[in-house]
């Protein structure tokens, strides 16, 4: 485990290192064509030398500053709405150069200690991000060779702890008598059978059933059970909140209600096919619970569209129809 976990750390090292490097190799990139040594730059000790961009309209501009001589930009390269290059400035007119390039936008980047020119920075950055990538191939060719090593161990391990898990899990829910646990709960009136059918096999339990309704007082959990067109509409019943175990289950009214209403306000024979054909693609596709909702929502719509006439918003449209 100790092994795996620096093989995991040493790869998150490098990949760190990695996306440093790309950004900086990006940052630079755009000073390869001027020929300055970087390292002797830093040593300038009465000079400030800022690297960055500046946008095009900005370039442009320039020229109102010619009057002073301390405002020059030096591009290296540009696309269409960016220029890069770097600007110099005495250490006691850094001060007012920076205002003036900062009211230009000039957007400053900062570049990784390198010696040389830009473009050897370049190619001494390329040659350390290659380097960390084959250090994660490394890794990963270690980390898969001891996996394969300790694979079945792993498993082993794997195995018992979540068995120990599900022990412990039923646990929470088991009262202690003497050498036994005692476990309660609730199971469907049709399932009994088949309840006793997996525990029969079993020596060691025992087991007991009592009628949910002699005990209303301890709030038995609440299943829906509807036929097939009302199902869908238990989606809204769960939504807002579920009937107690002896109230009235109000999923076919909430249906019934919801399909007429919806067709009524939405009468349109072309639009309801459409709703349709949209529920049945979000509920086969997208397996979206909605989806079952609007295919009932969108045949009724169809239905008092051609009552009323309308298709596609056209009120008149079928009434030849009619008239036939």
């Amino acid at each position: 485990a100790d092994e795996m976990e620096d093989y995991r750390r040493g790869r998150e090292k490098s990949k760190k290192t990695i996306q440093e490097l790309t950004r900086s190799m990006e940052d630079i990139s755009h000073f390869t064509g001027l020929e300055l040594d970087l390292d002797e730059i830093r040593k300038c000790a009465y000079i400030k030398v800022r690297f960055g961009s500046l946008p095009k309209e900005s370039y442009e501009k320039l020229d109102f500053y010619n009057e002073n001589p301390y405002v020059i930009f030096f591009p290296s390269s540009h696309d269409e709405t960016q220029y890069w290059g770097v600007y110099f400035a005495p250490i006691d007119q850094a001060a007012e150069v920076d205002r003036i390039f900062s009211s230009l936008y000039f957007k400053r980047v900062k570049l990784a200690n390198y010696k040389g020119s830009p473009e050897t920075a370049l190619k001494q950055m390329e040659e350390e991000r290659n380097a960390e990538g084959k250090r994660i191939q490394e890794a990963d060719s270690r980390f898969s060779a001891q996996w394969k090593k300790e694979r079945s161990r792993c498993c082993e391990i794997y195995s018992r702890l979540t068995e120990r898990s599900v022990y412990f899990g039923i646990r929470r829910y088991a009262a202690r008598y003497n050498d036994s646990f005692i476990l309660t709960g609730w199971i469907p009136a049709d399932s009994e059978e088949k309840f006793k059918t997996s525990l029969d096999p079993l020596q060691s339990v025992e087991y007991t059933f009592e009628n949910a309704e002699d005990n209303l007082n301890h709030s038995p959990p609440v299943r829906l059970k509807n036929k097939k067109l009302f199902r869908p509409f238990e989606y809204f019943i769960d939504m807002y909140g579920l009937p107690s175990y002896d109230e009235v289950d109000p999923t076919p009214f909430v249906a019934i209600t919801y399909i007429l209403l919806f067709g009524i306000m939405f009468a349109d024979l072309g639009q309801g096919l459409v709703v349709s054909l949209l529920g049945h693609w979000m509920w086969k596709k997208k397996k979206m619970k909605l989806g079952r909702i609007l295919i009932p929502c969108g045949i009724c719509s169809a239905v008092f569209g051609t009552v009323f006439g309308s298709f596609f918003g056209f009120e008149h449209a079928l009434d030849p129809l009619y008239r036939g």
